[in-house]
């Protein structure tokens, strides 16, 4: 079984309880057990071409899941590439995880280093997250210079209307069909 390890408060871990039932009660497919080739349907991407031109370029490799539900894309890169690899998500429900490194807590406030990531994708966390620019900011802030972080939105061509200019104020993005991609120059 995979340690869990929760950061914040304890306000904001209650806070997480909260979203977590919300979220089981609510029928969300944030427990779906999606895989590699779901998120890269879903993103529009080819994962391991990526990670695999990652490790050529930087050696080892650093990946992040943003509201990583099951944690089965994680945990197929983690088996398949060297580096570390991360699911990091809102739930603290016996759901078991296989992930070495599935870590639980606010993802507007992440336990990780600037720049530390080479390759991060998420599918619907900013649509759930009640603060969705500050997840924005903080997936940038660890998301490594010359990289690129992967995001869906299900509800994405509202969100985009609503703050495109602060995003294009942030980092150079695009977005099309729900899809936002951010690369850190």
């Amino acid at each position: 079984m995979a340690k869990e390890v929760t950061f914040g408060r304890k306000d904001a871990v209650e806070r997480i309880r909260t979203s977590d039932a919300k979220l089981m009660a609510s029928g969300h497919d944030y427990f779906f057990q999606r895989g590699i080739k779901e998120y890269d349907r879903e993103l529009g991407i080819e994962s391991e071409r990526i990670v695999t031109a990652l490790i050529e370029k930087h050696g080892m490799v650093n990946v992040l899941d943003v509201g990583c539900g099951a944690g089965n894309y994680p945990l197929e890169l983690e088996q398949a590439f060297p580096g570390k690899v991360t699911g990091f998500g809102i739930s603290l429900s016996e759901y078991t995880h296989q992930l070495r490194n599935y870590h639980v807590g606010d993802a507007a406030k992440m336990p990780y280093a600037a720049d530390f990531f080479h390759h991060i994708v998420s599918l619907d966390a900013l649509d759930l997250d009640p603060r969705p620019l500050d997840t924005l900011k903080e997936t940038i802030r660890v998301l490594s210079r010359g990289c690129k972080a992967f995001l869906r939105l299900k509800n994405g061509d509202g969100f985009w209307e609503r703050h495109n200019q602060e995003i294009r104020e942030m980092i150079p993005a695009t977005y099309a069909n729900g899809k936002l991609v951010v690369q850190k120059l």
